[in-house]
């Protein structure tokens, strides 16, 4: 196969049933004795994945998930309001291009399928149909579950599927990005059987899925614009000195006077104090059922008077800590504690605690331990039943988390450095490490910007990341001088294999 782009499984002039002959013999050899000749690493590495997660190729397809609120939860959907647009663009020519569309949400789970009568038909025998969950996890390698799990457009053709019985088939599919945040909302696909495999439709799905996003911003600008309509005379006319009106999602929608409020804050639930930076003291105001708040402050506290704890973790292998002005001597058990503990700042029990630092087996006891240790610290600022950090923290990571969640993703790039304890190997730490450094390179990626891509890139975690430098080399103007280091970064990550 002469193909040389890595999401595409054929070229036009590649015979499908050809290669998928060769897919099969490259399944066999990869089955029977691990080795990977003629298979894409973008595949190989879904394949390993798979059976990481527990599956077998010779596994039966998902089956419908009971759920009684599937329903209800599809109409609340962000995607739900772009199907007529999908149904036009992509359903309207299923008959003759003989594919099926799937709309498929974050987990994977199909939550709308529509083509010709006999294609549903055989789909459904397959497992393909509403309510099944074909996430990686769940289905190993196939085109909406490796979309997602890449957060890509791919192909999937033949025997690339992880399972046996989707061989016959072939499939695309593209992930759907929310506006405000990047994060991944579900996917477009689109399934047939092998012959009708085409690169075309690879580009079709990434259409159509960003022309969904762009119809999900125009959306979104168009509620924005009337919440500022709606509510413009309450901010207006505030007493406060300063006040802003704020989305349900944390957004700053308006604020007088201007630039007096980062992107995005953080509300509680129905309204209540709010800490802003600066150490200004603001209140939420609900204004209906809406979402939006009317955010007012005074001028800005005084200094507190209780000390703020200090947490530096990114690209540490033990941290640093210091509350107040007075630096902590810590040891890493004590740092991975106080990260789960300002992660949950409502509280963890001692037999969760103990799981997430131990595994499967930490005990009660021994967390009990350390944590009276580490109280010897801290003092009156940990309680326990549940533990619970009673202080303010100032942590790097949950800076970035929250960077991320305001959609601020440049800025959040230029917070990360590198992982969060990258020596850790207490498993509530890991998974914490893993699911920030994922969602920021995500964001990223999906962000697409070229000072975004260049903060990623500078991070530990960004430069190795082949997709990333290549998607910069495409991206930087060509008299950028960053541009001859890209090249050299992605000739030299190709030559190592990555």
């Amino acid at each position: 196969m002469g193909n040389r782009n890595p999401w595409l499984a054929t070229d036009v002039l590649t015979d499908p049933r050809a290669r998928a002959r060769e897919l099969r013999e490259a399944r066999a050899r990869f089955f029977g004795a691990g080795t990977a000749n003629g298979v894409r690493p973008l595949i190989l590495a879904s394949w390993r994945r798979s059976l990481a997660a527990g599956l077998r190729s010779g596994d039966v397809s998902p089956a419908p998930a009971p759920d009684d609120d599937a329903s209800a939860r599809w109409d609340a959907h962000p995607l739900r309001a772009g199907l007529p647009f999908v149904r036009d663009a992509l359903a309207a020519i299923a008959e003759e291009a003989q594919h099926l569309t799937a709309i498929a949400d974050a987990d994977g789970r199909l939550v709308w399928i529509d083509g010709p009568a006999r294609l549903r038909q055989a789909a459904a025998e397959l497992g393909f149909v509403a309510g099944a969950v074909w996430s990686e996890r769940a289905a190993g390698t196939n085109g909406i579950g490796t979309a997602l799990a890449v957060d890509h457009a791919v192909q999937v053709f033949a025997g690339e599927h992880f399972i046996d019985a989707a061989q016959p088939w072939t499939a695309v599919a593209a992930p759907v990005h929310a506006p405000a945040t990047g994060a991944i909302l579900g996917a477009i696909g689109l399934m047939g059987r092998l012959e009708t495999v085409h690169p075309h439709s690879l580009a079709l799905a990434l259409a159509a899925a960003r022309a969904l996003e762009d119809r999900l911003l125009a959306a979104q600008h168009e509620r924005d614009a009337g919440l500022r309509e709606r509510h413009l005379d309450r901010v207006v006319h505030s007493a406060a000195p300063r006040r802003a009106l704020v989305g349900s999602d944390g957004r700053v929608l308006l604020a007088e006077p201007r630039g007096w409020l980062p992107p995005a804050v953080t509300v509680p639930a129905g309204g209540g104090d709010v800490r802003l930076p600066g150490d200004v003291h603001a209140v939420a105001e609900s204004l209906g059922p809406d979402g939006a708040y009317l955010l007012h402050a005074g001028e800005s506290r005084p200094p507190p008077t209780e000390p703020v704890l200090h947490l530096a973790t990114l690209g540490q292998d033990q941290g640093a800590a210091r509350l107040g002005r007075e630096a902590l001597r810590l040891r890493q058990r004590h740092t991975e504690l106080l990260v789960l503990l300002a992660h949950r700042p409502d509280g963890i029990g001692a037999e969760e605690l103990a799981e997430a630092i131990y595994g499967d087996e930490g005990r009660p006891s021994t967390v009990r331990t350390e944590m009276f240790r580490l109280r010897r610290l801290l003092g009156r600022w940990i309680i326990n039943a549940p533990y619970r950090l009673t202080i303010r923290v100032d942590a790097d990571f949950l800076e970035v988390q929250r960077r991320l969640r305001a959609g601020a993703v440049l800025e959040a790039a230029q917070a990360y450095p590198a992982p969060l304890l990258p020596d850790s190997d207490a498993p509530g730490v890991a998974a914490l490490r893993d699911e920030l450094d994922d969602w920021m390179r995500r964001a990223v990626l999906s962000d697409g910007g070229v000072e975004t891509l260049w903060a990623w890139l500078q991070s530990a975690s960004g430069r190795a990341d082949a997709p990333a430098w290549k998607r910069f080399l495409a991206t930087v103007d060509f008299g950028d001088p960053r541009r001859s280091l890209a090249a050299c970064r992605v000739a030299q990550l190709r030559a190592s294999g990555l």
